[in-house]
């Protein structure tokens, strides 16, 4: 558990953080790649940015701590409704709601000279109560380089 300290939330609260571990002996991208994902993690300070609360190493593997998102992705619920005979897809006032809190979350980040690059079903987590947010910043990019802002990115990089 931790003790949330981010200048948005309301107030302090207790909750249950996920481990992410990564082997870095057997990631194919650059550990400045690697290291700028978690800066970004650890800055970013939105209820619809998945965050990362606190980083470590130990050996070869890198430990991230982030909020807990017990549902999992939008992928992962969709298909866990589909085996239970419940349809295919989210019901459109679901998916209104996801979507929504998906915009608010990239408006933060253009907003602070981000841009995301891979926003799919599998990068959208919920939890019980139903918050969303949206993670995987393996490929998000800077908007922002030489302090000057740039309109457009140059490369695409992502799920196709």
């Amino acid at each position: 558990v931790y003790l949330a300290t981010c200048p948005s939330m309301k107030h302090s609260t207790i909750k249950s953080v996920a481990l992410k571990i990564m082997d870095l002996e057997q990631v194919t991208a650059d550990i400045a790649e690697v290291s700028k994902e978690v800066q970004m993690m650890r800055m970013c300070c939105h209820a619809n940015i998945l965050r990362c609360h606190a980083s470590f190493m130990s050996n070869s593997s890198l430990y991230l701590v982030m909020p807990l998102m017990e549902k999992g992705s939008c992928v992962h619920v969709m298909h866990s409704a589909k085996q239970r005979g419940l349809g295919e897809g989210m019901a459109e006032e679901w998916l209104g709601y996801v979507l929504l809190e998906v915009l608010h979350g990239l408006e933060y980040l253009h907003e602070n000279g981000h841009i995301h690059r891979d926003v799919k079903a599998g990068n959208v987590l919920l939890d019980r109560p139903g918050n969303v947010a949206l993670a995987d910043f393996g490929v998000s990019s800077w908007l922002i380089q030489a302090s000057l802002r740039h309109r457009t990115a140059k490369t695409f990089v992502g799920t196709p």
